[in-house]
């Protein structure tokens, strides 16, 4: 079964996990990368969106997966480009599956803060094996 894990933080973060304005209305989560405490807005997502959702995850966990190696073997150089080229992929992936970037972060940082949302999703992605 793939899940819905920490795993597949780099991939998030990697795509540029917007930052949610502070002072909305929500539970709060730390930021993967600087430990900053964020507000999560609270947002209802429909089973199409979160379906849509589920396979892009599943899609840009294989991407980082297939980059992160190639990138920390890399000169530091080569290592950023490698990484412009996987946040592109990733992107894609995202666009394919009927979804915008923000919109993937925004339901990503939900699911961080909402168990029965991330249990959904894993519930959607167990289902597309």
């Amino acid at each position: 079964m793939v899940a819905f894990t920490r795993s597949a933080l780099p991939a998030a973060v990697i795509l540029g996990a917007s930052v949610i304005g502070v002072g909305a209305a929500g539970p709060a989560v730390a930021d993967p990368v600087d430990g900053r405490v964020l507000t999560v807005q609270q947002a209802t997502y429909d089973e199409s969106t979160l379906r849509s959702f589920a396979v892009a995850l599943a899609e840009v966990q294989e991407i980082a997966a297939e980059w992160r190696p190639q990138i920390e073997s890399a000169a530091p150089e080569q290592a950023e480009s490698m990484r412009a080229q996987a946040n592109a992929e990733m992107v894609e992936a995202v666009e394919r599956n009927a979804l915008n970037v923000e919109t993937y972060n925004d339901i990503w940082q939900a699911a961080e803060a909402d168990p029965q949302l991330r249990a959904q999703i894993e519930g959607f992605m167990a289902e597309g094996q």
